[in-house]
């Protein structure tokens, strides 16, 4: 039974992704009674707590958990993929309309020198 106990403690991880030590309770009323805690505590711990005769109905759970961490990282990812092209998309619009704000620019210029020609040609027309 202590190798299943052993395989059933790697699976028990509390949120440091620590594996939890198997410790037993020495005051009140559970007094022998054994149970999985975080490394780090009394100092720094989580106050992760869970019972070794629980392990087996709560393995499924955190499965659960960890399937919904594995869905959340996975939709982050495709999240910052997203935000990234998104960004990359807006700088090619942003040097798009810096050309066209260019482009527009050369055009007023080349229609006032049309003008300009234009005026220039009746005054020397209505001269002569």
């Amino acid at each position: 039974m202590a190798g299943s106990s052993n395989s059933i403690q790697q699976y028990v991880l509390c949120k440091n992704k620590l594996g939890d030590v198997l410790r037993t309770i020495k005051k009140g009323n559970n007094i022998g009674q054994r149970f999985y805690g975080c490394p780090l505590w009394p100092q720094n711990g989580c106050n992760f707590f869970l019972l070794e005769n629980d392990t087996g109905r709560n393995l499924g759970s955190r499965r659960t958990e960890c399937e919904h961490t594995v869905d959340d990282v996975s939709e982050k990812k495709v999240a910052e993929e997203k935000i990234l092209k998104l960004k990359m998309k807006n700088k090619l619009l942003k040097k798009q309309v810096t050309e066209l704000k260019n482009e527009a620019k050369l055009l007023k210029l080349a229609m006032f020198g049309l003008v300009l020609c234009f005026v220039f040609a009746m005054t020397c027309m209505v001269r002569k």
